[in-house]
C-alpha cells in the first residue's frame, strides 16, 4: 500500500518504508544485520565509501532505521528525508532519489561478503557493547525479568551468539524469502506534485501488492511480584518498576490510562518529579511511561549509589499512594492542558503525520487531532479511578553501584 500526505509546511520529503512481518524472535538479528548492510552498499555502490558519496550528490540525503514490535507484529523500517527539491531548484533531485531508494531496498543481488563481514562485526561489537550503556544495559535486564520467555524480552538487536551464527548466504536467503515479502506500508509526505505521486506509485507499486495483515493484540504475561539487582561499576543507581496495566489503544480506558501515566509522572508537574524528586531530592531523573502495546505502566528512576534502596522504598510508597489516593481535579486539569499542548504542537515534527497513516491503516485506531483532543477532553476522574484499579505490580530491577563509583 502506498499513501501520499502533502504539505507544504517541511523542507524535506520523507519516504517510510514500513516492512511488517510475523513476530518472531529468531528473526531479531537478521533483521538487525540486514538494515545495517542495505546501508552500507548497493550492486552499483561496492563500497561504504561510495554509498556515502551518493547520499552527499543527492543534497545530503538522509537514511534512518528503527525496528520495533507492535501487537502480533514486528517492523523494520526505513525513512529516507530528502531536501524538498523546490528549494534547490533542482527538478531531476526527486527522480534521482527514487532511483537509489529502489537500488537501495529492492531486487538485489548477494550482497558483497567483504561489506557483510565489516557490518556483522560493527553489529557484533554493539551488542558486546551493552554493559558500557548502562541504561540500556539495565533495561534490556528489566524487560527479561517483565515479561518472561516471551518475544517482547529478546534483545530486538539479537543476541551476540544468534548475530555470530548468520552467514553470508543465510542473510541473503532471509531478505529474499522474507523481507522482500513482508507486506510494505510506504507513507510520502511532503510537496508532492501529481507527477511526483505518479513516479513513486510506477516504481514502488508492484512491491505493495501483499495487503496489510490483521494486527492482533497479545495476552503478554508480566511476572508476579519478581525483585532483581545486580551490582555494577555504574556511576549511578538504575531503578526500574514494571506495573500489569492491561489496555490496549482501541480500548475505553485508553486515554484515562495516558492521562493516568502524566499525573504519575509524564511531566513537569507530575507526583514523581514534584515529590521524588524536588522535595526528597532522591532523583537525577524520575519519569513514568505507559505502553498500552506492552500492557505495562513503567517507573524508572536515576539515584545515587549510596543511598537506591530507600530511594526506591520512596518510589514505591509514592506509586502505592497514587494508586490508592487516586488524582485531584486540579492534577486532571493541568495533565489534559498539557497532553493538549503537546498534541497541538506535534505537527511540529513532520513523521507525526506519517504515524497518524500508519496507526490508522495498520490498527484502525484514529490519532487524528480533531478526534484526540476530544477524547482527551472528556476523561473523568472516575475513569482514571478505573484504571488505577487495573495498575498491579510485576517486578523491579536495580543496577547498582558501589559508593566508590559515585562522581
Amino acid at each position: 500500500m502506498i499513501k501520499f500526505s502533502k504539505t507544504k509546511q517541511y523542507k524535506t520529503i520523507q519516504f517510510h518504508f514500513h516492512f511488517i512481518e510475523e513476530l518472531e524472535k529468531d528473526a531479531f538479528a537478521y533483521r538487525f544485520l540486514l538494515t545495517r548492510l542495505l546501508r552500507a552498499h548497493t550492486d552499483f555502490l561496492k563500497s561504504q565509501k561510495d554509498f556515502n558519496k551518493q547520499l552527499t550528490s543527492l543534497y545530503s540525503l538522509v537514511i534512518q532505521d528503527s525496528f520495533y514490535l507492535l501487537e502480533n507484529k514486528a517492523i523494520t523500517k526505513l525513512t529516507f528525508s530528502m531536501t524538498d527539491y523546490h528549494f534547490v531548484d533542482d527538478n531531476q533531485l526527486f527522480g534521482q532519489v527514487i532511483g537509489f531508494m529502489k537500488d537501495v531496498l529492492f531486487d538485489r543481488k548477494l550482497f558483497l561478503k567483504d561489506s557483510f563481514n565489516e557490518v556483522k562485526r560493527l553489529c557484533q561489537e554493539y551488542v558486546l557493547s551493552i554493559k558500557d550503556r548502562k541504561f540500556d544495559y539495565a533495561k534490556e535486564r528489566f524487560t527479561k525479568l517483565m515479561y518472561p520467555n516471551q518475544e517482547y524480552a529478546h534483545p530486538l538487536t539479537g543476541t551476540f551468539e544468534e548475530i555470530s551464527n548468520i552467514e553470508l548466504d543465510e542473510l541473503y536467503d532471509y531478505y529474499i524469502r522474507y523481507f522482500s515479502q513482508a507486506s510494505l506500508l510506504l507513507i510520502v509526505d511532503g510537496n508532492l506534485t501529481a507527477n511526483d505521486e505518479k513516479l513513486v506509485k510506477k516504481v514502488f507499486e508492484p512491491y505493495t501488492k501483499k495487503a496489510l495483515p490483521t494486527f492482533e493484540s497479545l495476552a503478554l504475561k508480566c511476572a508476579n511480584q519478581q525483585f532483581s539487582k545486580e551490582l555494577s561499576d555504574t556511576h549511578a543507581t538504575f531503578i526500574f518498576v514494571g506495573y500489569s496495566l492491561p489496555i490496549t489503544m482501541s480500548d475505553d480506558l485508553y486515554y484515562a490510562a495516558v492521562i493516568a501515566n502524566i499525573v504519575l509522572g509524564g511531566f513537569a508537574d507530575s507526583r514523581l518529579f514534584l515529590q521524588f524528586r524536588e522535595q526528597l531530592g532522591l532523583a537525577y531523573d524520575v519519569e513514568s511511561d505507559f505502553s498500552s502495546d506492552r500492557q505495562s505502566l513503567v517507573v524508572f528512576a536515576n539515584v545515587e549509589n549510596y543511598d537506591y534502596m530507600n530511594a526506591y522504598e520512596e518510589l514505591i510508597n509514592i506509586v502505592n499512594t497514587f494508586k490508592t489516593a487516586g488524582i485531584t481535579n486540579q492534577e486532571l486539569t493541568n495533565a489534559k492542558e498539557y497532553l493538549v499542548n503537546v498534541l497541538q504542537s506535534a505537527y511540529d515534527v513532520q513523521q507525526r503525520k506519517a504515524f497518524e497513516i500508519f496507526m490508522f491503516e495498520c490498527l484502525g485506531i484514529d490519532l487524528s487531532n480533531s478526534h484526540t483532543i476530544g477524547k482527551v477532553r472528556s476523561v473523568t476522574i472516575e475513569q482514571v479511578e478505573d484504571v488505577l484499579d487495573l495498575l498491579e505490580y510485576s517486578c523491579s530491577f536495580i543496577l547498582h553501584g558501589d559508593e566508590k563509583y559515585e562522581t
